[in-house]
């Protein structure tokens, strides 16, 4: 005697789809905390490792750190000399290359740098700049500077204080520094802390550690940025 094979009906369709749909949205928030949460540890690695290529800079500079234009470069843009395109080109991050300019950070190799590029930026929105941005109150050498200075040996600067931010939200200017939401749109103040990291950014410090504060700490908080 022939058996005819059950197939499903449609409603017992419908119920599998629905009951896998339930259980993708119960899990979609864990799988994009976990994406972000890889893409943050990829973001704290590229701090310490700028932090390590400072450190080589200054032992190297009479201990001299980088302020954010290291070299008064003579190009048709003075973002040639700021402090990214400087150490590419002097061999600090990545490859030596003496021809590098500004433009190639977030492009493609050759030219791109993956060292300065926070896996989470958008890059549309920066452009071809890098993701960090620098403490304007101690090492820019125009507006926000508070000490008239942005020369500093590596011993100078408490190792508490916010070397590199890693920045994100717009607040006008040029997106290479930048100082607390006191001042925020002072000429070249660039980028503000971003909450692309758990509500947040990473702060590579003066002594070198690496970790992560909510944007609301970070803009408020001047003991981070300056004494």
């Amino acid at each position: 005697m022939r058996h005819r094979r059950k197939s499903f009906t449609l409603i017992e369709l419908l119920v599998v789809i629905a009951i896998i749909a339930i259980l993708a949205s119960l899990l979609m928030p864990s799988l994009q905390k976990a994406r972000e949460m890889a893409k943050s540890s990829v973001c704290i690695s590229n701090l310490k490792q700028l932090g390590i290529c400072f450190a080589n800079y200054s032992a190297e500079n009479n201990d001299f750190i980088p302020p954010v234009y290291p070299q008064v470069y003579p190009a048709p843009d003075g973002n040639y000399g700021a402090w990214w395109p400087v150490l590419i080109r002097e061999g600090y991050i990545g490859k030596m290359r003496p021809w590098y300019d500004y433009y190639h950070v977030n492009r493609a190799p050759p030219y791109g740098e993956p060292l300065l590029q926070c896996p989470s930026t958008d890059l549309v929105f920066i452009g071809n700049y890098a993701s960090y941005f620098m403490n304007r109150y101690y090492f820019s050498s125009g507006a926000g500077n508070l000490y008239g200075k942005w020369w500093w040996r590596l011993n100078q600067v408490k190792p508490d204080k916010l070397y590199l931010v890693d920045g994100g939200d717009a607040a006008g200017g040029t997106p290479i520094s930048y100082h607390s939401v006191n001042q925020p749109t002072s000429g070249g103040a660039g980028t503000a802390p971003a909450r692309r990291h758990n509500g947040g950014s990473n702060i590579l410090f003066i002594g070198g550690n690496v970790s992560g504060k909510s944007k609301t700490d970070i803009i408020n908080d001047l003991t981070l940025w300056h004494d």
